[in-house]
């Protein structure tokens, strides 16, 4: 119960004190772009196992690069960080109007969940029978945190330049949401057991 009252207190100081609303958030074409790119680089990555060993340590050599920008799908490095800068002045614009950084995590959870509803796994919850009701609501639940903590993550990567720091800080976010888009995959199955 505390937890509501406080969401409900942080979505209204949010709202007073921005000016903007969940609608505008959620419609802000800033942010409608950013969750389709950031939609897109997931589906796009062929190896994730591979591609989080190349990020481990943080460093990447020529030969890993390449290799990553096979596993993102691309072509080149110029179009592998010509997205990265996309998705990195889309973020900086949201966290420009929004100030996303200084949210509290409910209150994002809560502007994300509105803003990739189409993207969830079960966008309408009213289609689902009741007895798989409520995992399917924690799987939502979970895929929206995952969408919150990469969102805190880029905006932190933002804040490097465009070196191969940069593109490996975007790259193991990616990577790091496909890892807890899956974990949370794996715990709605084990619900529905």
């Amino acid at each position: 119960m505390k937890k509501l009252i406080y969401g409900i207190i942080a979505v209204m100081m949010f709202l007073t004190s921005n000016g903007q609303s969940k609608s505008d958030f959620k419609n802000d074409p800033n942010v409608q772009e950013f969750f389709k790119m950031q939609a897109n680089l997931i589906l796009k990555v062929t190896d994730i196992k591979t591609a989080k060993k190349i990020i481990a340590d943080g460093k990447i050599d020529d030969q890993e690069s390449k290799l990553l920008l096979k596993l993102f799908g691309f072509n080149s490095q110029n179009e592998l960080e010509d997205i990265f800068k996309m998705q990195n002045d889309k973020i900086v614009k949201i966290n420009e109007t929004y100030n996303i950084t200084k949210l509290d995590s409910l209150l994002l959870n809560d502007l994300i969940e509105e803003a990739v509803q189409p993207y969830l796994p079960f966008p309408n919850l009213d289609t689902i029978a009741a007895s798989q009701r409520t995992c399917a609501q924690r799987y939502n639940t979970c895929i929206v945190a995952a969408g919150a903590a990469a969102i805190g993550g880029h905006c932190g990567c933002a804040t490097i330049d465009w070196t191969p720091g940069g593109i490996v800080c975007h790259a193991s976010i990616i990577v790091l949401q496909i890892c807890a888009n899956e974990a949370c995959s794996d715990a709605y199955d084990d619900c529905n057991q």
